[in-house]
């Protein structure tokens, strides 16, 4: 009997771990992916809302006085293959330290805080708190597993924002180093920096229900060869809009559109066909970012409707 009562605890506590483990943040196969989205203007469109996305995560550790710390990077390359130092990171005891690239160090986050605790954030203006207080906390499941959610209390006024939250292994939900690099965000413009997806190796553990996709890249000036270009017609459109693609394209292709506050307004899938026709009119008059993915090729074309 007393075997049998070892065996179930020893199951119990490897269990646990387990669990705790799933939801670390320090985690080497980790991947955030952060979409920032603001005002971009140009003499043509001064409305223009970009939105660009970068990511972050671990490659390698290194030892500084004797504890092992993860090697922490943000690259701008959906691959993340051309990578910028970002500091490292250690875990322990349900704080996260963070080391920055000049070597101070401060803690990130502490995942064990009770409601009414508050967190000292460096935000410019002189007269919000220094400290945010943490509202509520709260559970989400999140493939399997059991995540704390922290909710602080939202900073509101005409100019400017910040509704802070954190899931526990996770962090920020506007990016994992938001709290030693805090910002607020334009009040009543298109401002914004948000985690879109967060990944463990290849498994996407968590994805932002406010996006349709984890990386996002809205802008004007994007190249296009122009050998492999597309051809676009009528442009500006009236109430169809008419895609030719390359010869050789023999691929099915997903289409997106995008209007100038970064909505995704459509997103059709194709069967490989010389031409595709879309129905615009629904569209309200404006200018639009059309998006095609064509095999492993992206392309980025703006589209008038009139």
């Amino acid at each position: 009997m007393m075997r049998s009562f070892i065996a179930l605890l020893l199951a119990f506590i490897a269990t646990t771990a387990t669990s705790q483990n799933s939801i670390s943040f320090a985690d080497p196969d980790a991947r955030w992916y952060v979409a920032r989205t603001y005002i971009n203007p140009t003499p043509d469109y001064p409305d223009f809302v970009e939105t660009k996305t970068s990511l972050y995560g671990f490659d390698g550790d290194t030892l500084i006085s004797g504890q092992t710390w993860l090697k922490f990077y943000k690259s701008t390359d959906p691959g993340f293959t051309e990578t910028e130092f970002a500091g490292a990171i250690r875990e322990e005891n349900h704080t996260v330290l963070f080391l920055d690239p000049d070597g101070t160090k401060d803690t990130l986050y502490r995942f064990d805080l009770a409601e009414g605790d508050s967190v000292y954030y460096d935000l410019e203006w002189d007269y919000w708190p220094d400290y945010l207080k943490i509202e509520k906390i709260d559970t989400l499941e999140i493939s399997g597993v059991s995540h704390r959610r922290f909710i602080f209390e939202k900073l509101d006024d005409l100019s400017a924002s910040l509704h802070e939250q954190w899931i526990e292994g996770i962090g920020s939900i506007h990016g994992p180093l938001f709290p030693a690099y805090p910002r607020d965000f334009a009040g009543g413009k298109p401002d914004s920096t948000k985690v879109t997806c967060y990944y463990r190796g290849e498994d996407l553990i968590w994805s932002n229900p406010y996006y349709d996709e984890c990386y996002i890249s809205i802008v004007l000036s994007a190249h296009h060869p122009t050998d492999e270009s597309l051809s676009l017609f009528p442009n500006p459109a009236g109430d169809h809009l008419s895609i030719q693609f390359p010869p050789d394209a023999g691929e099915p292709v997903q289409v997106r559109i995008y209007d100038l506050q970064g909505r995704l307004i459509l997103k059709e899938s194709f069967e490989a066909e010389p031409v595709i026709t879309l129905s615009t009119a629904s569209w309200n008059n404006g200018l639009y970012i059309l998006e095609v993915e064509l095999g492993e090729k992206i392309y980025r074309q703006k589209v008038m409707k009139r």
